[in-house]
């Protein structure tokens, strides 16, 4: 959290930081071990995988995993038929909008055999990544407080090509006009008539890397459709496959059939707009944007309309197209591609495929993509794609503290809440030893498990330095950990310690309680999935421990209350994007915009409950300021209530 005091009042920031890393996907495939290489390579410990297939048939959960500060990557379930054949079958159960498209049961899809790249019930097996994704996202609500590198419902939306038009129309995104969802190649040809167009590409809503992809056009007597798809007559009906071959089909009747097919699993049709020659052919763009910027760019060069590197097309230097269109009109496509990744904001990253028309001085964007950041060898100040997402956070970090160093007729307070570790990395020693040594700055805090060494405390000012210490019983041996905290006190730092209120944790927190020194408080964090598990003779034993515990163990009601947030309490994410605070997810400002202020007002809150510290001691009806006073970014209560036989405080529960 960043706090910050300005003549309208005291405005407080909330933030994250990096890497201790659980990726969702499927062991083995070439992005996660490519992204594990990265991490090897900036010297991170490697992520933790979950395989997509265990999450399907139940055999773990994300609650085993997620611990306080994982950052959260959820990777392409691609290449892996086990997981494909889980996800029909998943998508069997789920409620689909008309016109549905034509399903099969769960036990016939767990009987589909693999047959190397047929194009099977696309749709069904979107509506079952949908609802794991949506599950997921829900089971993450009980998990300890974590960050997404790319959201559940982001990932939704850009896997649906219809959706993702409209965000981009909506958003004033340059992208080729739309023709929506024909259900039929008849209504197709009845749509691009009614819209003077002659020349479409007819996409499966759902699918990627060219899937079901259909360039047709007509002069109105002929027809030619271009695309990966081979239709192949069986026993069963007409069977379509996503090969590398390029197929031109003149055929009327045989278009029709394979777009009706197309049709059945929902398609979007938008049209074909002309691409520019670069290197004797065709080509689009591929803009990976990370935190807001776009950064790693990629020419992708065809020998027709689909220019997919896996069709055995060829790359080239993004330079080469910059030297053709200018700086303006160059910054101008980055700037679109930045745009179009703000439809789903709550994704660090998206891969943005740009087409420049012949001409070189215009462009338009075609799709945004999940797992659009696989460009291997591709580099940008030096990174891949992978290390530059890791290392975003360096960067974001020290953009703040720039703004912050540059508000010198404010008087800022910072906390940072970060994910994973953040004293172990040099940027964040760096960052809290020069924001204490601004004058304007009254405090700056961390979260943090101790996990280095605090020689660099003696290069900040310690009078406006604080540390809120949380103590994993299962990570660290409590002598060490003690031994941090008695020489954070013989430094001279104000500090707190948390424990995760755990019942097999009761008597760790007792034996710490006891070995801490008095004067330092030691708040429980209520474990609220397991309430039901303490007895009401342990749940006063950490009651004793923290006398606030009370407080933590509840689901306030804060639906239409008054809150700080969004007023004098905000969210801040690495690009700027600012939020009401961490649980609420609607943007209402960019911190790096002039003019931000005006969007600190007062706001009820959206939310039904409210169940985390950092959130709830803002509401107003809790009356929480007078008890931290003096002590509200590091979570120390004033007075030392803690030592006290019987605390008084005041609070509305």
């Amino acid at each position: 959290m960043f706090e910050t005091s300005t003549s309208r009042g005291r405005e407080h920031v909330c933030r994250e930081a990096g890497p201790q890393v659980m990726i969702v996907g499927n062991p083995g495939s070439r992005r996660v071990s490519l992204f594990q290489e990265s991490m090897a390579a900036l010297g991170l410990a490697l992520a933790v995988v979950v395989p997509y297939a265990d999450l399907l048939a139940g055999r773990v959960a994300l609650e085993a995993f997620v611990t306080e500060g994982t950052i959260l990557r959820f990777e392409s379930p691609d290449r892996d038929f086990e997981v494909e054949s889980a996800l029909i079958a998943a998508g069997a159960d789920e409620d689909d909008e008309p016109p549905e498209a034509a399903r099969i049961g769960r036990a016939e899809a767990m009987r589909l055999e693999f047959d190397r790249g047929r194009i099977l019930h696309l749709r069904q097996w979107y509506l079952g990544f949908r609802g794991l994704l949506r599950r997921l996202d829900r089971d993450r609500e009980s998990c300890p407080l974590h960050v997404a590198m790319n959201r559940p419902d982001d990932i939704i939306v850009m896997f649906d090509k219809p959706t993702c038009h409209a965000l981009f129309e909506a958003q004033n995104v340059p992208c080729p006009p739309g023709l929506g969802t024909p259900r039929s190649y008849d209504e197709l040809r009845d749509r691009m008539e009614r819209a003077g167009i002659n020349r479409v590409f007819v996409k499966l809503a759902h699918g990627s890397s060219a899937s079901g992809v259909v360039a047709f056009e007509t002069d109105g007597r002929r027809v030619q459709a271009t695309t990966t798809v081979e239709a192949v007559e069986s026993a069963s009906g007409l069977k379509l496959y996503n090969t590398r071959a390029i197929r031109r089909l003149t055929d009327e009747p045989r278009i029709a059939e394979v777009v009706d097919a197309l049709c059945q699993e929902r398609a979007h049709a938008e049209r074909w707009v002309p691409k520019a020659s670069l290197a004797g052919g065709p080509f689009d763009l591929r803009i990976v944007v990370i935190g807001g910027r776009a950064r790693h760019a990629i020419a992708r060069v065809g020998r027709g309309p689909m220019t997919n590197l896996h069709l055995r097309n060829r790359r080239a230097e993004a330079d080469l197209v910059r030297s053709r269109m200018g700086p303006a009109a160059w910054d101008e496509l980055m700037c679109s591609c930045e745009w179009a990744a703000r439809v789903v904001p709550g994704s660090l990253y998206a891969g943005v495929d740009v087409v420049v028309s012949p001409g070189f001085r215009r462009h338009a964007v075609l799709e945004i993509n999940a797992f659009g950041d696989l460009l291997p060898g591709v580099l940008c100040d030096g990174l891949d794609t992978y290390a530059a997402e890791l290392a975003e956070d360096r960067r974001a970090l020290n953009r703040f503290v720039d703004w912050v160093a540059g508000r010198e007729d404010d008087q800022i307070s910072v906390l940072l809440t970060p994910w994973g570790e953040a004293i172990t990395r040099r940027w964040y020693r760096e960052a809290l030893i020069r924001l204490t040594n601004l004058p304007h700055v009254e405090r700056a805090a961390v979260q943090t498990n101790l996990a280095c060494g605090l020689h660099w405390i003696e290069r900040c000012d310690k009078t406006r330095l604080a540390l809120w210490a949380t103590y994993h019983p299962s990570q660290v041996r409590r002598d060490d950990f003690l031994a941090r905290c008695r020489e954070l006190d013989r430094r001279g730092v104000r500090f707190s310690v948390g424990v995760v209120g755990l019942k097999a944790q009761l008597a760790e927190a007792e034996a710490l309680r006891r070995e801490l020194p008095p004067h330092v408080y030691l708040w429980i964090k209520a474990y609220k999935p397991g309430l039901g598990d303490l007895t009401a003779d342990e749940a006063r034993r950490f009651e004793k421990i923290d006398p606030l515990y009370p407080i933590n163990t509840e689901r306030h009601p804060s639906l239409g209350r008054a809150c700080r947030a969004g007023q004098s309490v905000v969210s801040v994410d690495g690009d700027g994007t600012v939020r009401r605070c961490h649980f609420i997810r609607d943007p209402i400002a960019n911190l790096y915009e002039p003019g931000f202020e005006a969007a600190l007002i007062e706001r009820p809150c959206t939310n039904a409950t409210c169940s985390c510290h950092i959130g709830f001691v803002h509401l107003d009806h809790l009356r929480l300021y007078p008890v931290f006073e003096g002590g509200l970014l590091e979570r120390i209560p004033a007075g030392s209530i803690w030592m006290r036989e019987s605390p008084e405080f005041v609070s509305n529960t």
